[in-house]
């Protein structure tokens, strides 16, 4: 198996469960994001120690810009989708983890749209996104589009 199949695999085994309670109750275990962050660390510094570097810059700045988003959409964003952004940046890194949150905006936009549409009565303040499982999708279809892994 490639270093490129090992780590999505990993990334997977992580990812689908939080995205999974994220669409079944609008919370993001923090120790599944965690313990997901450990292993692809753990993993990068044993086989991948080269590309390390650039997944933690990846990491970091996405979960500040997470942050940030936060704070200034009023708490629009919730807590467990910046600590998710951590494991999504260990993942794909720089550029490939702005890649992968644009196609998750775009893909939350559509979900948006759509869920507007069909429940024209819901005021649009009071529409929950899981964004986990758009941010998975997005950082995958990110590094294969991209080729920015391994």
């Amino acid at each position: 198996m490639t270093t490129l199949t090992v780590l999505t695999l990993l990334f997977l085994a992580f990812a689908v469960p939080v995205s999974a309670e994220d669409i079944r109750t609008m919370h993001i275990s923090s120790w599944l994001t965690y313990t997901g962050c450990a292993v692809l660390l753990a993993y990068l510094y044993i086989f991948a120690k080269a590309q390390l570097a650039d997944r933690l810059a990846g990491a970091v700045l996405i979960f500040i810009l997470f942050l940030l988003l936060r704070h200034t959409t009023h708490r629009g964003l919730g807590m467990g989708d910046v600590k998710f952004s951590l494991l999504c940046g260990l993942y794909c890194g720089v550029p490939g983890v702005f890649a992968g949150c644009a196609l998750a905006a775009v893909g939350g936009l559509l979900y948006f749209a759509v869920f507007h549409i069909l429940k024209r009565n819901i005021p649009i303040k009071s529409v929950k996104i899981p964004f986990a499982p758009f941010m998975t999708a997005g950082v995958v279809a990110s590094v294969y589009v991209l080729g920015k892994l391994v």
